[in-house]
């Protein structure tokens, strides 16, 4: 049996939060549930405490328990947040933490699956589907809701799942807790570590220290482009954080990073295209990039390869090769 972490927001579905922390109680799993403010006005914390038989946490601020909320992330194999409003979405995707649900969801090293309940029109708004494919790019799990009448009198998709899906979800993630890692190690697992970064983009060089680690239980992987020693296109240094993961038969990129003074955040799906090589692409405003990560067995490094679309076709953006140090 699992120590689980379930995160309760403020959706009129938090009733159905109350039957999925029975049911995995009642499977013999080791239930703590967190609340935020909005929760705790539709469910008492009292009905979560008599049904998993431990204290809800419901504010940072209690004395006794303001570092409980790492604790609880410490312990947990696996997360849930049911019900997933499109505030709390909104709040994973972009790092925020304001609160006690934020804040722990923030700090969890497991995985997480995430049961979305909200109106109809707010299920299909592209903020929160943007959100969302965010969030399935950072490794997350999302449980698709339901459809039919919904609380606000409104008929369509945003019904949370039931909990005894819920519940099989669960069940399902925990019985392969390392899969996802296990395929995605066979390529993945070679970025992990320190790196030296060479190379040039549009022409100008590049050098910088790059670190490649498993992040949330080794569901997926970050690579953290540090600061570059050298001066990016408009003369401060580039940094970026790719994080990677195995999505079925393919992978998935989310890449954060400044590049010629610009920010930016984007999603890739990506593919491989020979056993030791796989093609991301990413669609910007402007026109797609391609990036390409290619292993070199006898070098035991890496070499990349960016080509961006343009209208007489593709053209090579940026070349570097990761060295060990």
């Amino acid at each position: 049996m699992a120590t689980l972490l379930l995160a309760v927001t403020g959706s009129i579905a938090a009733y159905k939060a109350a039957d999925l922390a029975s049911k995995l109680s009642q499977a013999g799993h080791e239930v703590h549930v967190v609340m935020s403010a909005a929760a705790c006005e539709l469910v008492g914390p009292s009905t979560f405490l008599n049904l998993t038989g431990n204290p809800v946490f419901t504010s940072l601020w209690d004395a006794e328990s303001q570092t409980r909320h790492i604790q609880l992330t410490d312990a947990a194999e696996l997360a849930i947040l049911a019900p997933a409003t499109a505030n709390s979405l909104a709040k994973l995707a972009h790092g925020l933490a304001d609160e006690v649900v934020s804040t722990t969801l923030l700090a969890l090293n497991c995985r997480l699956l995430i049961c979305p309940a909200m109106n109809v029109r707010m299920w299909r708004n592209p903020t929160v589907q943007r959100n969302l494919a965010t969030l399935r790019a950072l490794g997350h799990e999302v449980l698709t809701p339901g459809s039919g009448h919904l609380a606000c009198g409104h008929i369509g998709p945003g019904r949370l799942a039931e909990p005894a899906e819920i519940a099989a979800a669960v069940e399902a993630l925990l019985a392969t807790p390392s899969a996802e890692a296990a395929e995605s190690s066979e390529l993945l697992e070679r970025l992990t570590g320190p790196w030296q970064v060479e190379g040039e983009v549009l022409g100008q060089p590049l050098r910088q220290a790059a670190f490649g680690e498993w992040i949330l239980g080794g569901s997926f992987l970050r690579l953290h482009y540090l600061p570059s020693e050298t001066p990016g296109l408009d003369g401060r240094p580039y940094e970026a954080i790719a994080t990677l993961a195995r999505a079925g038969e393919g992978y998935v990129m989310h890449l954060a990073d400044v590049f010629g003074g610009q920010p930016a955040q984007v999603n890739g799906q990506g593919e491989l295209s020979a056993p030791d090589t796989i093609v991301f692409r990413f669609p910007y405003p402007e026109g797609s990039m391609e990036t390409t990560f290619r292993w070199l067995a006898g070098e035991r490094a890496w070499e990349l390869t960016l080509r961006r679309e343009q209208p007489s076709g593709w053209e090579l953006f940026a070349r570097k090769r990761l060295v060990r140090p």
